[in-house]
């Protein structure tokens, strides 16, 4: 499954070490691959491409709480 976040931070230089560091528990919560971009234009927006292993069952509990917007 694949997930876009887009997300602000504050400060990108103070948030982005600790994203890092954060990454073995992604990993072991089933975290295949993922990127990291940055907005040109809003250097505190970041929008990060992810894809999820998940088994069908967990897919299908997760959908229901996914809002989607127009």
């Amino acid at each position: 499954m694949h997930m876009l976040i887009r997300h602000k931070v504050a400060d990108f230089a103070k948030w982005k070490p600790v994203y890092d560091a954060h990454s073995s528990a992604r990993h072991k919560a089933g975290l295949k691959e993922e990127h990291l971009f940055r907005n040109a234009e809003d250097p505190s927006e970041v929008l990060l491409l992810s894809r999820w292993k998940m088994s069908i069952r967990q897919k299908h509990s997760l959908l229901p709480t996914i809002s989607m917007r127009p």
